[in-house]
């Protein structure tokens, strides 16, 4: 082992071979700092906080008794790196710890080989670290752009498990908001969504729905609209037809995901009951748009079966509905033209990626 005083002498040594390798001192020193070498090889003992903070190299991964470098990749989460210690650059097994002493050793006595191979193994998997990081970028845009370009059916995935519906069940409840609301109204949809999710979270209209409908029922989405004397076009029929309207063309369908998908639901109002536009209520009602439908009868502070929700002000689902109609025209325009929704949507997400990045370069 090296005493307190010779430690100027091994630092200069080390230097030296630095000199004669600077392409290896981000490596060699990222160890050193990390103190990944032999205690005897030691060579940061006098240097500054500064000096060692200017060292320190990312963390990388690495399969800890593994015969060769290995970059674990996806084990824990997709496309993400399992992040170690640094010290698990040098494998930790007992013959490698004899390596170092060895480095070590010939360091003392002037010979420098085992080092220089030693480091020329650390550039190799630098290079294959990178490999492996740009492989890595390239699946996480891959499923950032897949994501993108299927959001709806990924938002459609969590509703059913959240609400416990059925694909079927869905697409009912879905025909029945978009025929009873303004056609292809953003706002409208979702304050009809809105009272639906009322129903199922006041007390008075879940006993009722259970009654009349079956148990369990009343605190269904589903169940609330397929009530007998409730909404009328489920009753006439006139829902099936809007049954698959998509997300993607209908600003209204957007609404729906938009209100469902959210963990914490955002509440445009809190009543229970409208009618449509031009027909009279009986109660005080307001609508949220030219030919909306008349909502009115709040739900009363000890019918809440639970308060977990947030409100939301008319400007944000205003904002919301320009993004979402503007979105569905340019789908729609690109479908007249001959594509497919798929092919259709994936042009319109590109366009609006290459519009952000043109942005953000103006922005810098």
């Amino acid at each position: 082992m090296y005493t307190k005083n010779k430690d100027e002498i091994k630092r200069k040594k080390v230097v030296r071979v630095i000199n004669r390798h600077p392409h290896f001192f981000g490596l060699l020193s990222m160890a050193m700092v990390m103190n990944t070498l032999a205690k005897p090889c030691d060579f940061t003992s006098d240097l500054s906080k500064d000096e060692k903070e200017e060292t320190k190299k990312e963390v990388v991964t690495f399969v800890e008794g593994a015969k060769e470098p290995t970059i674990k990749i996806g084990e824990v989460a997709p496309y993400k790196y399992q992040e170690v210690k640094l010290s698990d650059l040098y494998f930790p097994s007992s013959a490698f710890n004899n390596y170092d002493e060895k480095i070590a050793t010939d360091i003392k006595n002037g010979d420098y080989s085992s080092f220089t191979d030693n480091v020329n193994r650390k550039v190799l998997f630098n290079q294959q670290l990178k490999e492996a990081e740009a492989r890595i970028e390239a699946e996480k845009e891959a499923k950032r752009i897949y994501e993108e370009n299927h959001k709806y059916e990924l938002l459609r995935d969590k509703i059913l498990q959240k609400y416990n519906l059925t694909l079927e069940q869905f697409n009912v409840i879905k025909g029945i908001v978009i025929a009873e609301s303004q056609w292809h109204s953003y706002e409208d949809a979702y304050a009809v969504i809105n009272t639906l999710f009322n129903r199922i979270n006041s007390s008075v209209w879940v006993d009722y729905i259970n009654r009349v409908v079956g148990a369990n029922n009343g605190v269904s989405l589903y169940g609330q609209g397929i009530c007998p004397g409730q909404f009328t076009v489920y009753a006439s029929g006139k829902y099936v037809k809007y049954m698959n309207e998509s997300p993607n063309t209908n600003p209204g369908v957007r609404a729906i995901y938009d209100f469902l998908s959210e963990d914490r639901p955002q509440l445009l109002h809190n009543t229970i009951a409208f009618l449509g536009h031009g027909y009279k209520t009986p109660y005080p009602s307001r609508n949220y748009t030219s030919r909306g439908n008349n909502y009115g009868i709040p739900v009363a502070d000890n019918e809440y079966i639970s308060l977990d929700f947030d409100m939301i002000s008319e400007q944000e689902v205003e904002f919301k509905a320009r993004d979402a109609e503007a979105y569905c025209t340019h789908v729609q325009d690109f479908i007249d033209q001959g594509m497919n929704e798929e092919q259709a949507v994936a042009t319109v997400n590109s366009m609006i990626d290459q519009q952000q990045d043109q942005s953000r370069t103006l922005s810098k």
